[in-house]
Parts: C-alpha cells; structure tokens; sequence
C-alpha cells in the first residue's frame, strides 16, 4: 500500500526542493557560527562596539542620514535599558503591597507566614533576572 509522505512541513513542489535544500544548509551554516560565538562574550561586545564606531564614523563622513542614526540609536538604547532593567522589579512589588495595605487589603501572608515581599521556602532566590536576556539583546 502507498502511503503518503508524513514530514513535519508542507508539502514542496519538486521544482522548489533545491531552493529549499539551500536555505537550510545556509541556515544550519549560520546557526553553526551562531553557537561558535556564543561563549565569547567579550569578543561579542568589543565587536559590536567596534561595528558601532565605524557606523558613527561613516554618519559623520558621509554628512546625511542623521534621521534613520536617530531612529536607530533610540531603538538600541530601548534595547540597552530593557537588557539593563531587571525582568521582576522588587520596589514595583513592595509599592504594590504598600498602596493595597493603604486602601483597606490585609497583608499577604505566603505558606510560612510572613507577610507579603518575602520568599517561600520553596522558591529559588535570584538576585537579578535581566528583562531582554544577552543573547536577545544581539
């Protein structure tokens, strides 16, 4: 009995399959460099702020497009203070607390009884979660 092809995907046109063939060898070619950089943090951050030297430098030389380095430097420091904010804010929490306390709520008391702010025993201490992670900040 013949049954048909059961892949994960659409089906291809025969005539599009080396095209397709393509695109994922030059994404697995890409996603290869990708991991090979990974580890190497601060040669990612002196190289970027290299690119960005040079892309300051050719704005300036090339006298024009101050509207798109604008756009675009806004753009990255959204990036810079989302990367740089933490992703659960304590002070946004306790203020929360401090104005549901002010408005008549009682306190909240988590499994061990201590009042709202605090950490259950069963949760994982994190000093610092980062808003957009590193590698989303790329």
């Amino acid at each position: 009995m013949n049954t048909p092809d059961m892949s994960d995907g659409p089906q291809i046109p025969e005539a599009l399959k080396p095209l397709v063939d393509t695109i994922k060898k030059y994404q697995r070619m890409y996603q290869y460099q990708i991991d090979r950089t990974a580890p190497h943090t601060f040669h990612r951050w002196l190289a970027t702020g290299g690119l960005n030297i040079l892309f300051m430098l050719r704005i300036v030389l090339a006298q024009g497009w101050y509207i798109v380095c604008y756009a675009h430097g806004i753009y990255l420091l959204n990036l810079l203070l989302a990367f740089l904010q933490p992703k659960f804010d304590p002070s946004l929490e306790q203020d929360i607390a401090a104005t549901n306390i002010e408005e008549g709520g009682e306190e909240e008391e988590n499994a061990n009884g201590h009042s709202g702010g605090g950490f259950n025993d069963d949760e994982e201490f994190r000093p610092f979660i980062r808003r957009l992670p590193e590698w989303q900040f790329w």
